[in-house]
């Protein structure tokens, strides 16, 4: 920056321009004006390029902003996170500790037993208030409370469960029993999650006790939640607004709700109660600044030091079996998978696909296949399929599972078992209540089953709150070293007595494709070869001398490559 100003001031003297002359005492005198110029020049350009540095309070400005603008690990400038709500069903949790708030308009000062980050800012310190706010930066304890601007404008980092006027005594004509704000920690460092309930009644109306706390999460997964334990309607227009949402001034704020008349019509999906401690919650999300680009001072290229790689004995890759059908739902159908638990039905669905089109989808497709919604299924859905494990060799279980809910595992799961023809289980391969939203390949060593007939069996449970759970399956393959012969697939027949399908077609819901009388091809997709299901041929050893076969894969593996092309051997 500097230097520019300066190349504009050295470009503002004119050029010298040479006329030919051949007058020696005029060639003396342009001599001396020109070691005159240049003379000046020098001592014009010293004494600049010394003073600037210390005298120049611009050029030391300059340098300043040079220094701040500087790669450092802090959000980009200008850029604030935020937070976003979703709406799920949570344990609501009685605290036991009273900080002493029993009053109208007032706040107690709490430690907190971490720190707890709000946008850009950490704390050990809150101001918990008895109109149902909790206050990082600076309070505002009193009744005029508005939708906008949020709250109240002189108000900074307060998350809002439910601000609007209220008491934790008796205020009005009605007594308070058991109003307060209450606060407990569970667990242990480094996921401890401290709760501040609120125990609190409308300013001047009778009714019963409006009930609801927040949960701050040490590891910040989620980095809070508002779980409502009893919202109940005031019979009459409140004296202030309510607002629920978290704010960190008036420009920087994420408003969830707003009542005009403070709590006369509150958010009707926060007031749905569950089965035992179950309750409507909002749990935030923090919404990231993207990480500002380093652009530090470039490195030397390390040198490669050259380690010994040691070599096993090569085994053969491994290949699908075979013996698992139709386990990519290509046919858009379930056979031979067998649907077992029908609360909801399970059904095959191109919602969601691994490869090609479809997969099958365990939860409650009828209220839609994840988020939250007003109904949902209460009990199991299931479907497996039976086959018998090579009793000779190793072999392993591969599929892949997307996942989504807006529960956690306490009401709500998805499950994966290896079970007996009696549907007892052998092996739990996961007992989980994930939002992964995203493939993600499992697989289990099957050799401990060898010469078993079994089940691989996929479930998911939901509890009728409104919250859905879900899985979707694909790609379901026993995989065994390639060119091991395969035996002839079992099914999965009527052998078990627990099955629930009649075996009539139409008893399997099919969600956008029909099976027909022939088997589906494979499909191709673009870029990723296709999985075959059927018994594979065994392939011919390469006829390049020395080459050795790949080593086997029963870790987690991606969708296996195309085959190499034999090359032709050499005249």
């Amino acid at each position: 920056m500097t230097s520019g100003r300066y190349r504009r001031s050295f470009g503002a003297i004119p050029p010298m321009k040479t006329k030919q002359n051949n007058s020696l005492a005029t060639s003396a005198v342009q001599i001396a004006l020109a070691l005159a110029v240049i003379s000046i020049l020098g001592v014009f350009f010293a004494s600049t390029f010394r003073a600037a540095p210390v005298g120049s309070s611009r050029a030391a400005a300059r340098r300043v902003a040079l220094s701040e603008s500087a790669p450092r690990p802090v959000t980009p400038e200008g850029c604030l996170p935020s937070y976003t709500f979703t709406v799920a069903g949570r344990k609501f949790v009685s605290a036991v500790d009273d900080i002493g708030n029993h009053c109208d308009d007032c706040g107690t000062v709490i430690n907190l037993p971490f720190p707890v980050t709000l946008y850009d800012q950490t704390f050990t310190t809150a101001t918990a208030g008895s109109n149902g706010h909790l206050t990082f930066g600076t309070p505002y304890n009193g009744s005029t409370i508005t939708c906008s601007p949020f709250g109240n404008s002189s108000a900074t980092y307060v998350l809002a469960p439910y601000w609007a006027d209220q008491c934790t005594d008796a205020c009005g004509t009605t007594a308070c029993t058991d109003c307060g704000i209450f606060t407990t920690t569970t667990g242990s460092a480094p996921n401890r999650v401290f709760y501040v309930e609120f125990r609190t009644q409308y300013q001047s109306q009778t009714t019963s006790l409006v009930d609801y706390e927040i949960a701050l999460f040490e590891n910040g997964d989620p980095p809070f939640q508002f779980i409502y334990g009893n919202i109940v309607v005031a019979p009459l227009a409140n004296t202030s607004q309510l607002v629920i949402g978290v704010k960190r001034d008036d420009a920087n704020f994420t408003q969830y709700a707003c009542d005009a008349s403070g709590g006369h019509n509150p958010p009707n999906n926060l007031r749905r109660r569950g089965r035992g401690r179950k309750r409507r919650t909002l749990v935030a999300s923090l919404v990231s600044c993207p990480s500002p680009t380093p652009t530090g001072t470039p490195s030397s290229t390390p040198t490669a030091t050259a380690t010994a790689t040691a070599t096993g004995t090569p085994t053969p890759t491994p290949c699908d079996s075979g013996l698992i059908q139709n386990g990519g739902f290509e046919t858009g159908a379930f056979p031979p998978w067998i649907i077992l638990n029908q609360h909801e039905t399970p059904v095959v669905t191109n919602m969601q696909a691994h490869s090609g089109t479809f997969s099958g989808f365990v939860g409650d497709p009828p209220d839609g296949f994840c988020g939250f919604m007003n109904n949902e299924a209460n009990g199991d859905s299931s479907f497996y399929q039976q086959f018998t494990v090579p009793s000779v060799g190793t072999s392993a279980l591969s599929f892949w599972h997307w996942d989504c809910t807006q529960d956690d595992i306490e009401f709500d799961w998805q499950d994966a078992y290896i079970t007996d023809v009696n549907d007892n289980v052998l092996q739990t391969i996961f007992h989980q209540c994930l939002n992964t939203e995203a493939w993600v390949n499992t697989i289990l060593d099957m050799t401990p089953f060898a010469g078993q007939t079994v089940r691989i069996k996929f479930l998911v449970h939901e509890d009728n709150f409104g919250d859905l759970t879900g899985m979707f399956v694909d790609d379901v393959q026993l995989l065994v070293p390639c060119g091991t012969p395969t035996p002839t697939p079992t099914g999965s027949p009527s052998v078990t007595p627990t099955a629930t399908p009649t075996g009539t077609p139409s008893a399997t819901p099919t969600a956008t494709a029909t099976a027909t009388g022939t088997p589906s091809p494979t499909p191709t997709g673009t870029g990723t070869p296709p999985n075959t299901r059927q018994t594979p041929t065994p392939r011919p050893a390469p006829t390049v001398a020395g080459r050795p076969t790949p080593p086997p894969h029963l870790t987690p593996v991606p969708t296996p490559s195309s085959p190499r092309p034999t090359p032709a051997p050499r005249p």
